[in-house]
């Protein structure tokens, strides 16, 4: 959170805006060639959103891990082309027709560095495959200005 309230002074509170966190490097096996954050700015509606990535359990205890419900449709197979998006929380909505139809998940939890029985008992998602979690790695598209406030805040408490 510190880093990105040093950069507060410059975002405008009323616009979205990107979050690439500098410890990841990000490759994306997507189909079409397009980039994570490309595919991440393809499914931004106006909502915050996250990028996520299946995690192996045996790695789940390194990264935070969220779950949730599939927006829209969402198949059995899991298709293995890129990112995969989450919203904050919210209703589920009627975007069906996008780029990322079937690939955003309304998020209910999301629990940093889970041990693996944590996991398999609260972050299981449907049509995830067995053994695997969604984890974040660093994307993500703010659109909720309150967030600086929420950071700054903890930040506080923390120092």
């Amino acid at each position: 959170g510190d880093a990105i309230l040093t950069a507060a002074h410059a975002l405008d509170a009323d616009a979205p805006y990107v979050i690439m966190l500098g410890d990841h490097l990000y490759k994306s096996t997507h189909r079409n060639g397009d980039s994570c954050i490309q595919q991440l700015i393809s499914c931004f509606d106006g909502t915050s959103l996250m990028a996520l990535r299946p995690t192996a359990e045996a790695e789940v205890s390194r990264f935070g891990c969220a779950t949730g419900t599939w927006e829209g449709s969402r198949h059995d197979s899991r298709q293995k082309d890129g990112a995969i998006g989450a919203k904050d929380g919210g209703e589920i909505g009627a975007k069906t027709q996008t780029p990322c139809a079937g690939h955003v998940l309304n998020l209910t939890s999301i629990v940093e560095k889970p041990s693996v029985e944590f996991a398999r008992s609260n972050l299981v998602t449907p049509s995830i495959g067995t053994g695997e979690y969604l984890s974040a790695f660093g994307l993500y598209i703010i659109a909720d200005a309150s967030l600086m406030l929420t950071l700054k805040d903890e930040l506080d408490v923390c120092l």
